[in-house]
C-alpha cells in the first residue's frame, strides 16, 4: 500500500471491483471508494490499475467518478414527460464494449461485463434517468441471471421487465 497515492484506481481482487484509492483506515486497512461507498480492504486484496486498464477505462467510459458530473448530461431532474423518452442503452455484447478485451487471471468476460453493467447502472442513477436499456442477449442465459442479481440488489430500481424478445431487460427507476 506504500506505493499507492491517494487517488490512484484500484481493483479489489476477489470482489473484482474498481474504485479510487482514498488512504489508509485507522485499523491499517486501505479505504477505497467505489460507487459513493467506502470499502476496507487489505493490501493483499489490492491491485494497481496498469496504464492499459486505465486508457481502456477511458475509452469505453463505463467507469467514471460519480462525485463528478458528467458533463454531457443535464443536470435538472427529468421532466414529466422523461417516461416517454428514449431510454439510456447498453449493449453487453463484448464486442461492443470492447472488442479489444481479452480475459486475463484478473479478469473473466463475465465479470467485465458485469463491472460495465453496475456503472451504467449507477451513472443512469445519477443522472436520475427515469429508463434504461440493458441488451444482455439470449445465449444460455447466464450474463442474464447475473445482471438480474445485479439489478435486485440495487434500491433505485423500481421494476425491470424483460424486452427485444427476451435479449434485453428494461429498467425502470425510483427516486
Amino acid at each position: 500500500m506504500k506505493e499507492l497515492w491517494i487517488g490512484d484506481m484500484v481493483r479489489l481482487i476477489k470482489s473484482n471491483r474498481i474504485g479510487k484509492f482514498e488512504g489508509i483506515h485507522k485499523n491499517g486497512k486501505a479505504k477505497v471508494l467505489v460507487h459513493h461507498e467506502i470499502i476496507l480492504s487489505t493490501a493483499a486484496n489490492l491491485r494497481l490499475l496498469t496504464e492499459k486498464e486505465l486508457k481502456r477505462r477511458n475509452k469505453t467510459n463505463f467507469d467514471l467518478d460519480l462525485t463528478e458530473e458528467p458533463q454531457d448530461k443535464k443536470t435538472s431532474p427529468p421532466s414529466s414527460n422523461s417516461y416517454h423518452s428514449e431510454p439510456e442503452v447498453l449493449d453487453l455484447h463484448l464486442e461492443t464494449l470492447d472488442p479489444l478485451f481479452t480475459e486475463s487471471q484478473m479478469l473473466s468476460a463475465l465479470d467485465y461485463q458485469l463491472n460495465c453493467c453496475e456503472d451504467f447502472i449507477y451513472r443512469s442513477i445519477q443522472a436520475q434517468n427515469f429508463t434504461a436499456r440493458i441488451i444482455h442477449g439470449k445465449g444460455r442465459g447466464i450474463l442474464k441471471r447475473e445482471v438480474l442479481t445485479l439489478i435486485n440488489s440495487i434500491p433505485q430500481i423500481l421494476s425491470a421487465t424483460s424486452s427485444l424478445d427476451g435479449g434485453a431487460i428494461e429498467i425502470i427507476f425510483s427516486y
